[in-house]
């Protein structure tokens, strides 16, 4: 039996707790997340046994089907290949405790540190399937021309003033004031998660309410 932060894992993914914990350690996960994490590892393990299917089994399409398991028992997490279960999948197969599967869609680093964010926000905020998707938005668009250095965990991004007042600047034009707001949002958010998991050098946080959330509109040219 796998033991993680008082939650137990039976089954065929019991001896991998160890692991999953210290890789959890490693990526500065925060405990609690990890507790969740292991929920899912712990149902993934059940489901196996139930089927009577060594580890081996876990075939990219047994992973499909676990997760269609899961949206319709109503889980509120683990509902894709892409989010937890893709974590944990990664990890199994860096252990060499399940096949390959075929090869990765590569990614780029902008769009790991998007991931890293979303899991954050499901995982550290609990916020609502809605609004995580419209937070992966802004910060998918943000990051877009943002120099991220390394290829894993931990990242380290060099973001300056003039990038957010561009970025705010252009989405002002695009916005009314409700929208615009909701960026602002979305972006303070984005901010305080890359400062607080020491991706960035400095916070950039408090500059956002002083100076962007009035922004006023900039009416386009038209000659008529």
């Amino acid at each position: 039996m796998g033991k993680l932060l008082g939650t137990h894992v039976d089954g065929p993914l019991a001896s991998h707790v160890p692991g999953f914990l210290e890789e959890f350690k490693r990526q500065h996960y925060a405990d609690w997340s990890a507790t969740a994490y292991q929920g899912v590892m712990a149902h993934l393990s059940r489901w196996l046994e139930a089927h009577h299917w060594p580890i081996e089994e876990l075939t990219p399409d047994h992973i499909q089907d676990f997760v269609a398991e899961r949206r319709r028992l109503g889980y509120a997490k683990g509902r894709s290949t892409r989010g937890m279960v893709g974590v944990l999948v990664t990890y199994l197969r860096k252990a060499g405790a399940i096949p390959a599967g075929s090869p990765p869609v590569l990614r780029t680093p902008q769009e790991r540190v998007v991931d890293a964010f979303e899991d954050y926000l499901a995982n550290q905020r609990g916020l609502t399937a809605g609004t995580i998707r419209w937070y992966r938005v802004v910060a998918t668009k943000f990051l877009a021309p943002i120099d991220v250095q390394g290829e894993d965990p931990p990242f380290m991004l060099a973001i300056a003033g003039p990038q957010v007042n561009h970025f705010l600047q252009k989405e002002a034009r695009l916005r009314g004031v409700g929208s615009f707001h909701n960026v602002t949002v979305a972006l303070r958010s984005l901010l305080r998660f890359l400062f607080v998991r020491g991706w960035m050098s400095h916070s950039m946080v408090g500059t956002i309410p002083s100076l962007y959330t009035t922004i006023p509109r900039i009416t386009k040219w038209s000659p008529y």
